[in-house]
């Protein structure tokens, strides 16, 4: 039964539930048949790893199969089982003509205060980094503040909040924000914002998301499908 309910919502799950069950039904009987019909408690485990194995083999298939139909039969993506609406986009005019940051390894800070100061005060990155210090790695919040600019928030962004950061965006606010790189920190530009309404894949209901983004990124420059997973988010001006 749980197979089925979560096969309604997407392919993935029940590909793997249904594996899953189907392959330790399989490993337990043949396991147990070793110990039945050659009294050999040895052979157990293999016989279960091979059940296992070929179960999961096997029901990922036939759940695969079906839990795709079923997920485009309710309109959600048939590969992941996503299922979004309401959605809503902010977007700003992306600005052009910011030197990319010549150091990938730091400095993004400077060039991403650059990027929101453009139209502004028209700082370059230079002045933003003596701002910092020279710090490879300056929190840029505290770099706009040394220099004069307003910073209305900064703190993590999560669920329907993003409504509200889309907003500030059409505002004309600079919003900036940090995504992970290599496992350190990386300041990008927030250019548009997009939320929607998501379908729980497993319990079902609805939570608001941020589906996607584009930025500007100082080592890459704009990028349309940018990242959703952010944090340390600042809005400016």
């Amino acid at each position: 039964m749980l197979t089925q309910g979560l096969q309604v919502y997407g392919a993935v799950p029940g590909a793997l539930i249904g594996g899953m069950i189907q392959g330790t039904a399989g490993g337990l009987a043949g396991g147990l048949g070793n110990v039945i019909m050659e009294d050999d408690w040895g052979t157990f485990g293999s016989g279960f790893a091979q059940g296992f194995a070929t179960g999961f083999i096997l029901g990922g298939i036939s759940g695969g199969k079906e839990g795709y139909q079923n997920a485009k039969s309710v309109g959600a993506r048939p590969w992941s089982g996503e299922l979004y609406q309401n959605e809503a986009t902010y977007p700003a005019a992306q600005k052009s003509g910011i030197a990319l940051q010549p150091n990938s390894e730091r400095d993004c800070y400077g060039h991403a205060l650059e990027y929101a100061d453009d139209g502004h005060g028209n700082r370059s990155a230079s002045y933003f980094l003596g701002k910092g210090n020279n710090a490879p790695g300056a929190y840029a919040g505290d770099v706009a503040r040394k220099s004069g600019i307003r910073v209305n928030w900064s703190r993590e962004i999560s669920g329907a909040e993003w409504d509200n950061v889309g907003g500030s965006l059409m505002q004309g606010k600079e919003i900036l924000a940090t995504t992970s790189r290599d496992g350190v920190n990386h300041w990008v530009n927030i250019t548009r914002v997009t939320t929607a309404d998501k379908w729980r894949i497993v319990g079902g209901g609805w939570k608001r998301v941020l589906q996607s983004t584009s930025v500007w990124d100082p080592i890459r420059g704009h990028i349309n499908s940018g990242p959703t997973k952010l944090s340390s988010v600042l809005s400016l001006f």
